[in-house]
């Protein structure tokens, strides 16, 4: 690799996975999502790399399967041609640090909206709450429960396709809890890679909040993830207290700020 070259990876290019899979040992909490898209999802994933020397200093990763697409920002970004992941309605991942400089690129090919500063947690064995309690029983889903998932979203007003739900109990870690037969809470992984476990979809039914249950399906996901011998990574929004303070008692502590903001590209 040439020093300072730009790179557009699809997920088919499996020299390229590599050079991300030595970057992704090095740094796994920030390469980790760039890792997973490009190997699991080839077909809805690609990125444009900034490399120096054989090092990623930079990327911006586009996931195109669902609208609108994720687009994640990472790094050094200097001569990355943003509009080449930026063709469509987009929820983009900027780092706070980072946001005014990049907030300005994407005005150049349309606008933002409904900024949300979200709060980076991470959890390791050596902070996790091993002994603590919890107010609920939780359960592995399987993916026999994908009839209480798909009507436990149903009842929220939040379509989920059965195939997607019926990937997400094969593929992944998911949790719930169960009052008198109905799956109330849940919790799952989006991402799972040997050293870094992405926690999230914690939602509880509004009927039954205030219980705990959100905590212990959080908890018991985590505690998968430590066990497996990885870290557990989520986001949170950053005035989402008692989801804080939550994953706090759990053992999550603060590691970074990303803001979260609605792209919509100019219509040319």
């Amino acid at each position: 690799m040439s020093v300072g070259k730009v790179l557009e990876v699809h997920g088919s290019d499996f020299e390229f996975i590599k050079l991300v899979g030595v970057n992704y040992l090095n740094d796994p909490v920030n390469y980790a999502y760039l890792l997973y898209d490009l190997a699991v999802y080839p077909d809805v994933s690609k990125a444009l790399l900034r490399v120096e020397d054989d090092i990623i200093v930079g990327y911006a990763l586009a996931w195109f399967r669902f609208e609108p697409q994720t687009v994640i920002l990472y790094g050094e970004l200097s001569d990355v041609p943003l509009y080449k992941v930026l063709r469509f309605k987009s929820l983009v991942w900027i780092p706070f640090n980072e946001y005014p400089s990049i907030k300005r690129e994407l005005l150049k090919y349309g606008s933002v909206s409904d900024e949300r500063i979200m709060l980076d947690m991470i959890t390791r064995p050596d902070t996790f709450s091993w002994d603590a309690t919890y107010s609920a029983e939780c359960v592995r889903l399987k993916p026999s429960d994908v009839d209480a998932l798909q009507e436990f979203w149903d009842s929220v007003g939040v379509r989920i396709p059965r195939e997607v739900l019926l990937e997400a109990l094969n593929d992944h870690v998911c949790y719930g809890v169960f009052v008198d037969g109905r799956l109330v809470t849940v919790a799952r992984t989006y991402v799972r890679t040997p050293c870094v476990w992405v926690v999230g979809g914690v939602f509880t039914h509004p009927d039954f909040r205030g219980r705990g249950f959100a905590k212990a399906v959080t908890a018991a996901v985590t505690r998968e993830a430590l066990l497996s011998g990885a870290y557990a990574l989520l986001h949170v929004r950053e005035n989402n207290h008692p989801a804080i303070r939550a994953y706090r008692r759990i053992g999550y502590e603060l590691i970074g700020r990303h803001v979260w903001v609605s792209f919509t590209p100019r219509v040319m």
